[in-house]
């Protein structure tokens, strides 16, 4: 099919409004220059720069306005004095930039400090202050020697690009003659670290587990839980802290395998730090699909099913997990979509705001007990590297939104997590992967002994600094004297800085006294010697907020342990009225702690305790008539008595010829380290010695007992002579 050229629009000269459009048209576009768009943060900054530095030649330099256009004019022609006011300006700069820091200790409350530690801070000033120049001065130049009447070249009048050489100048020096004087560092000032898997799971186990002193909102402790495990595919964090119903889709799709119904989410990240107003060729946006899983820690599934029943989002009326499950009907299709109602689409389904997303970051970091802070781009870099290898690098890359160079220079964690000595010399030792493994995690030195709150007194010596006094003494005379509600603008405004002043007093105490406890306990354990003597942490001193949800919050914690033999699983989840008999039990599980989560949002506190003990009552029934069953642990399936457990093995898992080497299911589903069965014989004498005898099944010979330590005469045994009474021990001549 041959294609057809768009028409030409005819030229009628007499149509007047035609003309008239046309030189309106030439006149804008003369006048009107392209401003390249800018996200809000970048432009803000840029104004801030530009900001110090009107203030700088105005004030200090006293520059009219127009003199200060002309330095930039003489940037871009290489004039030295020009250069030389703008690295004054990034001396002056670094020189009195300065911040108020408050101390706990000493005489002085507080001090003024440089707030000018590295090289990137005052080179990320220079580039923003010649980027708004060059929009701000040199455009306006541009424009006017690009008029047909002048004859100078406005090519001259940037410093962006390849014309940019007094940029680069300035930047060397920088590096070099600032760094020096000001003792600058030009290395990063945080060490780069990666999230493994097993910081991901303490992470989410320490936010409901420990979530007494991890006090929030019912909806941000799920939300943030939610983001946390998208952020762990890697990436970056701007792309999903604001995510809308529009980018999630929850599909019912049936399994070509089991042919069963099985709930997916899709859900879809639009990448971040992109050029604006470019043509959008798909490349930006990122689309991924989650399955549900058996841990229920990590099912994103869930956590985005729960988030949706609370909102009330679908257009078909579900008022339960349960029900989410069991009435889709696929029918003679293999894909339906679980649509939202209108006026969805665009409302954000994790109403989690970066500040509050970072503050329990921080806070879930520091209650699990670790040494040092995280930033939460150590997930970014965990992710990408657990990606790398497994998927193709294009794959990668579209994760990342980043190419190969970029991954391969600046996301690499300083800590290789490889034994490299087994490497140079091809050592034939013991394999060591699950000791690097541990080696590389960024909790592995920590200790959920540390204290979390000042003490009472350390809250005394607050009350005590002439900051604080002078505050609470305004405070009083608006209230006392002025007759001002605890309402007015003022008064609620001495109140906040009370507040705050405490609040950031108490986190320079506690980290005090976790580093003289790491300090000591450390000593303690090298010299060989117990911490159990060492005080009691202290406990929290402050007003308890979200007091009636926490206690339900920690119950969930304790079932979505996968460390918990209660939320152990390992079978397929299902539909409940799937017919595989073995998911019966699991899927009751996922049911029991997905109505917990829904309860918990809904503020039914009561509810959750309820489930809870509905699940344990049902445990302890189901592992009292457990006791007295023969079952096989390749199946699940139950006995009556062990002969027939063993003829079930001998006719359905063995035969008398033939053995396949695998791996104990029961180890696997407890969590337990792999052990692999060699021989049928290995399988009896491992049940019974692991398991447990009731579910030993008889295969072809019996189990072989596990070896004890040979005795020795001192405790062997010995009997008297009957006739004068001396005791012979065996083999000694009785």
């Amino acid at each position: 099919m041959e294609l057809q050229k768009p028409p030409i629009p005819p030229i009628v000269p007499d149509d007047e409004e035609r003309k008239r459009r046309a030189f309106a048209d030439v006149d804008e576009f003369t006048v009107t220059t392209h401003e390249r768009s800018l996200c809000k943060k970048t432009k803000a900054e840029r104004e801030r720069a530009w900001c110090l530095w009107n203030r700088f030649v105005t004030d200090v330099l006293q520059l009219t306005q127009k003199e200060a256009d002309k330095v930039w004019f003489g940037v871009c022609q290489n004039k030295k004095k020009s250069i030389a006011i703008c690295k004054s300006f990034l001396a002056d700069y670094t020189r009195y930039a300065r911040c108020r820091r408050l101390y706990i200790d000493g005489t002085e409350e507080q001090k003024q400090v440089p707030t000018v530690q590295s090289v990137v801070t005052i080179i990320a000033l220079w580039k923003h202050i010649v980027a708004q120049a060059d929009a701000v001065v040199l455009a306006k130049r541009r424009d006017h020697d690009s008029n047909e009447d002048s004859d100078e070249c406005s090519e001259q009048w940037t410093l962006l690009g390849n014309r940019g050489k007094a940029r680069g100048e300035v930047i060397q020096w920088i590096q070099s003659t600032l760094a020096q004087k000001f003792n600058l560092s030009c290395k990063q000032t945080f060490e780069k670290t990666e999230a493994t898997t097993d910081d991901v799971l303490l992470i989410l186990s320490t936010l409901w587990e420990r979530a007494v002193d991890i006090p929030c909102d019912p909806r941000h402790r799920l939300a943030f839980h939610t983001l946390v495990l998208i952020g762990s595919i890697g990436f970056r964090p701007g792309t999903y802290d604001n995510m809308l119903y529009r980018q999630v889709k929850l599909l019912v799709i049936r399994d070509p395998d089991t042919k069963q119904a099985r709930l997916v989410a899709e859900i879809t990240i639009n990448q971040n730090k992109l050029s604006a107003n470019k043509i959008d060729k798909g490349a930006d946006v990122v689309t991924f699909s989650a399955t549900m899983v058996p841990c229920q820690i990590v099912c994103l599934v869930t956590f985005v099913a729960i988030q949706a029943l609370h909102d009330d989002a679908f257009k078909t009326e579900f008022s339960s997990f349960d029900e989410l499950l069991q009435r889709p009907n696929l029918e003679d299709v293999d894909c339906i979509e679980l649509g939202w109602k209108d006026g969805m689409q665009e409302k954000p389904i994790f109403p989690l705001k970066y500040y509050k997303y970072l503050e329990l970051w921080n806070r879930t970091w520091l209650v699990a007990g670790n040494r040092n802070t995280l930033r939460p781009y150590a997930l970014r870099i965990g992710g990408g590297n657990k990606i790398d290898g497994s998927l193709t690098s294009a794959i990668r890359n579209h994760i990342l939104s980043h190419n190969t160079k970029t991954f391969e220079t600046s996301y690499q964690a300083r800590h290789i997590p490889h034994n490299l000595m087994s490497f140079v010399f091809d050592s034939t030792s013991e394999d060591d992967s699950k000791l690097f493994k541990l080696l590389a995690s960024a909790s592995l030195r920590r200790d959920d002994k540390a204290p979390l709150y000042p003490t009472a007194a350390t809250l005394e010596t607050f009350e005590n600094r002439e900051y604080m006094k002078a505050l609470r003494a305004q405070r009083r005379h608006f209230r006392e004297e002025l007759k001002l509600s605890a309402d007015h603008r003022e008064v609620k405004q001495l109140t906040a800085k009370i507040g705050d002043l405490r609040t950031v007093l108490s986190k320079l105490a506690v980290k005090q006294a976790r580093e003289n406890y790491f300090a000591e306990v450390d000593s303690l354990r090298a010299r060989g010697l117990s911490t159990e003597d060492m005080p009691a942490p202290p406990p929290n001193p402050f007003r308890c907020s979200f007091g009636p949800s926490l206690p339900a919050a920690t119950i969930i914690g304790r079932y979505l342990n996968p460390k918990d033999p209660v939320s152990d699983t390992a079978t397929k989840i299902v539909f409940p009225n799937s017919t595989d008999s073995g998911s019966d039990q699991t899927t009751q599980k996922r049911l029991a702690v997905s109505e917990m989560l829904f309860a918990y949002l809904n503020d039914r506190y009561g509810e959750v305790e309820g489930i809870a003990q509905e699940m344990e009552q049902t445990a302890s029934e189901h592992k009292k008539a457990a006791s007295t069953l023969s079952t096989c642990l390749l199946c699940l399936q139950s006995f009556t008595r062990r002969r027939n457990l063993s003829r079930h093995h001998r006719s359905v898992h063995f035969t008398a010829t033939t053995f396949e080497p695998f791996s104990c299911p029961e180890c696997q589903r407890q969590g337990k380290e792999e052990y692999r069965i060699e021989r049928a014989s290995e399988w009896s004498n491992y049940v019974e010695r692991v398991h447990g005898s009731i579910n030993t099944p008889d295969l072809f010979t019996k189990p072989i007992v596990k070896p004890k330590p040979m005795a020795t005469t001192t405790k062997s045994k010995s009997a008297p002579c009957l006739r004068c009474g001396q005791l012979f021990y065996a083999g000694n001549s009785f």
